[in-house]
C-alpha cells in the first residue's frame, strides 16, 4: 500500500515537479517495453475492473503496412492482446486493421462457448458503432494460446531479437 501511496502522490505533483516527472517516466517504463531488439511494442496493463482483477499484454506492430499480407497504401496495424481476468480465464485477441477494415480472433474460455453468438454479434456491433467493419471474425477456445512468434513472424526473422514467451 504505501507504494502505490508514493507513487499516486508523486503523479499528483506533491512532492515536486522533479518527482513528479521521474514517478512518471517510472510508471511509463514499467508498462510500457520500448526496445530497438524488438520489432513490435510490448505494453503491460494490470488493472481492476468491476471488482476483478485483469491482468494483460499488448504486442503492437504499428508498421504491419509492410507486411505481405496487408496489400494497398493505407497504414495497417498488427495486435495481439492477451488477458486474465480474475475467476473468468484467460483471453487471446488477435486482429489486423486497415483502412476501417478489420479481421480478427477472439480466444475465451470454454466456460463461454455457449456465448459464442452473443459474443461475435455484440464486439461486431461495437466495432460497427466505430466505424470498423469485420471482414473476418474468428472465435475458439483458449486453451492453447496465440504463440507470439506466429501473431509477429518478424520477431524470428530478425534472429537479433528478444524472445519473449507468455
Amino acid at each position: 500500500k504505501g507504494f502505490i501511496q508514493m507513487l499516486k502522490s508523486g503523479v499528483k505533483g506533491e512532492a515536486g515537479v522533479e518527482t513528479r516527472q521521474v514517478i512518471q517516466n517510472f510508471v511509463n517504463n514499467s508498462l510500457l517495453g520500448e526496445s530497438v531488439y524488438m520489432p513490435v511494442l510490448h505494453m503491460v496493463l494490470p488493472m481492476v475492473v468491476d471488482g476483478r482483477l485483469l491482468y494483460s499484454e499488448m504486442w503492437v506492430d504499428p508498421d504491419a503496412q509492410n507486411a505481405q499480407d496487408t496489400p494497398g497504401e493505407g497504414k495497417a496495424v498488427k495486435m495481439l492482446v492477451k488477458f486474465d481476468i480474475e475467476e473468468v480465464g484467460f483471453f487471446d485477441l488477435f486482429f489486423l486493421y486497415k483502412d476501417g477494415r478489420m479481421h480478427l480472433q477472439l480466444d475465451y474460455p470454454d466456460a463461454y462457448q455457449d456465448k459464442d453468438e452473443e459474443i461475435r454479434e455484440n464486439v461486431s456491433r461495437i466495432l460497427s458503432e466505430n466505424d470498423i467493419r469485420v471482414e473476418t471474425f474468428v472465435t475458439g477456445s483458449s486453451k492453447e494460446s496465440i504463440p507470439l512468434t506466429e501473431a509477429f513472424p518478424k520477431i524470428v526473422e530478425r534472429r537479433n531479437a528478444v524472445n519473449v514467451r507468455v
